[in-house]
């Protein structure tokens, strides 16, 4: 009798055990799946981002070539040569001098000068080069 109810404890015990391993083991699977779903959705979010991220500097890299790059038209511009004669300059390679009326020697006459001072002045006393010809740096 003694020897049965220690079996039948012993098969008790076993079963039991092997009720609790079994659960432990469901519990470890439903874990394994809650990290294999969580890997999967944090694969999927940085999927994502990286494609946001390479669209968000794909836009950048097109907006700052469009800003480096000139326009056909404005090429045009660009590329016409010079005339330094639109803006009133003389050109650097133009070597004869001005035949307009600014470049002539002619009295200053200043509206704060006295009119004794304004009719002291006399063609002679202004140098050959006024206004002074400089070349420019461009």
């Amino acid at each position: 009798q003694i020897q049965t109810s220690s079996m039948s404890q012993i098969v008790e015990h076993l079963a039991e055990s092997k009720n609790i391993q079994q659960g432990s083991e469901q519990q470890h699977e439903r874990r394994l799946q809650e990290i294999a779903g969580i890997q999967d959705r944090c694969l999927q979010e940085m999927q994502h981002r990286m494609e946001s991220f390479q669209k968000t500097i794909g836009e950048s890299i097109d907006k700052l070539h469009s800003t480096l790059t000139v326009p056909p038209v404005q090429q045009e511009v660009v590329s016409r040569s010079w005339n330094y004669e639109d803006v009133g300059c003389p050109s650097e390679f133009d070597e004869k001098p001005r035949s307009d009326s600014a470049g002539k020697s002619r009295p200053f006459k200043s509206p704060t000068m006295p009119m004794s001072q304004k009719q002291d002045l006399v063609d002679e006393d202004i140098p050959e080069s006024f206004p002074p010809q400089r070349k420019r740096p461009w």
